[in-house]
């Protein structure tokens, strides 16, 4: 038998507690960012700029907050499935090898379907609260990124999410990983 589940297993797990932990950082950014906000407004030597910039990060947040919510959501969900299927996976049970292949199609689906909501919703959206916040500061910010650029970006951070997905698919989706796996045990 191959390493192959045990290693999967291994990085599932891994990977898993990463990403969930992480997404649970967007259930507290909302806050985080008006504690921040209000902070900065009693330093000295805040410009009219930089008060626009602090109000445009908090708009753009207050105007994804559904957004984050459910994609937080979402990866904490598929987190804790990827940690327990990484678990069955180090076991070697043959049921996490069909769940782990369940999960990857998933999770690239979820990937395009983010990606997609995004370029078409969630940027068009931030680029109209930058636009109307500097406009009513009566400021033009030194730097923006194009939306060439943003989604360039995105893409990249989305190919990196990916990369885990399309790694199980073609490792446990051979005919031969059958072999790799324990049979079930038959019911008494």
């Amino acid at each position: 038998m191959r390493k192959t589940p045990v290693v999967l297993g291994t990085l599932s797990v891994i990977f898993g507690s990463l990403v969930g932990a992480w997404s649970l950082l967007a259930f507290f950014i909302g806050p985080m960012m008006h504690k921040l906000a209000d902070v900065t407004k009693n330093l000295p030597g805040q410009g009219e700029l930089q008060a626009a910039q602090m109000e445009v990060a908090t708009k753009q947040l207050e105007g994804q907050h559904g957004y984050m919510m459910a994609s937080a959501t979402v990866f904490l969900i598929m987190s804790a499935l990827l940690a327990v299927i990484g678990v069955g996976l180090y076991r070697r049970r043959a049921w996490s090898r069909r769940a782990a292949l369940y999960w990857s199609v998933v999770g690239l689906v979820e990937l395009v379907a983010n990606i997609v909501f995004q370029v078409t919703w969630l940027q068009p959206r931030q680029r109209a609260i930058q636009d109307a916040v500097y406009a009513t500061h009566n400021v033009v910010p030194p730097f923006q990124l194009g939306s060439g650029a943003q989604t360039g970006m995105l893409a990249a951070g989305m190919l990196l999410y990916a990369a885990f997905p399309v790694v199980l698919l073609i490792l446990l989706g051979r005919r031969s990983a059958e072999h790799d796996f324990n049979p079930p045990t038959p019911a008494a």
